[in-house]
C-alpha cells in the first residue's frame, strides 16, 4: 500500500497518519489471530485421525503441507501473488517504456487503508459463516460433503459479492455523473 494511502488512518486524538509498521503489525496480529481460531475450528471438525500423527510444527509440514501436496498450490499462490505485487509495482515504468496512456485514478468509497481492514473483516465474516454452515452440513452428511458445501459456498459467496460490487460501483458512477449533470445546467 503506497504511503499516502496511510494518511486516512488516525488513531483517535491524534492528527498524525499511521506508520506503515504499525498498520502492517495491526492486521498480521489481527488477521493472524482469526485465522488461528479458524484453523483451530478447521482442525477439530475435520482433522480425522491426523491429531495422532501431528506432534510439532515440523510434523504438520511433513505430514499436510508435503505428504498430501499441498505444497504445490501454496507456492503457486505465493508466486502469483508476488508477481501481481511485482507488475503492480512496475505497471507505471511499463506504461511509460512502452508509451502507453497511464491508468486513470479512481476514487472509490473506501481509501486503500480501509479497502484492506475492510477486504480483512469480510473474508473474516465469510470464513466464520463458511465454517458454521460446513460443520452443520459436515454432521448430517459427512466431511466429505461438507469439503464440497465450503468450496461451492466461498465461490458463490465471492461471486454474489462481485456481482453486489459491481452493481454499487455502476449505480455510483450513475449518481454521480448525474449530479455533475445537474449542477453544470
Amino acid at each position: 500500500m503506497p504511503r499516502s494511502a496511510l494518511a486516512d488512518i488516525h488513531f483517535e486524538g491524534s492528527d498524525k497518519p499511521t506508520a506503515p509498521w504499525a498498520l502492517a503489525a495491526f492486521v498480521t496480529l489481527h488477521a493472524g489471530i482469526f485465522m488461528a481460531v479458524h484453523f483451530l475450528f478447521l482442525w477439530a471438525l475435520f482433522s480425522g485421525d491426523w491429531p495422532g500423527q501431528i506432534h510439532s510444527l515440523s510434523d504438520f509440514v511433513a505430514v499436510i503441507v508435503i505428504a498430501t501436496g499441498l505444497w504445490l498450490p501454496l507456492i503457486a499462490l505465493f508466486l502469483g501473488r508476488g508477481l501481481l505485487m511485482v507488475f503492480e509495482r512496475l505497471e507505471p515504468y511499463l506504461r511509460r517504456l512502452f508509451r502507453l496512456a497511464p491508468r486513470p485514478a479512481e476514487k472509490g468509497f473506501l481509501s486503500p487503508a480501509e479497502t484492506v481492514l475492510f477486504g480483512l473483516y469480510l473474508r473474516i465474516f465469510i470464513m466464520q459463516v463458511t465454517i458454521i454452515l460446513g460443520a452443520w452440513f459436515a454432521l448430517a452428511i459427512g466431511t466429505v460433503g461438507a469439503y464440497i458445501f465450503l468450496i461451492a459456498l466461498k465461490t458463490a459467496i465471492d461471486i454474489a459479492l462481485q456481482i453486489f460490487g459491481d452493481a454499487v460501483y455502476a449505480a455510483w458512477t450513475k449518481a454521480k455523473a448525474k449530479a455533475a449533470t445537474a449542477s453544470d445546467t
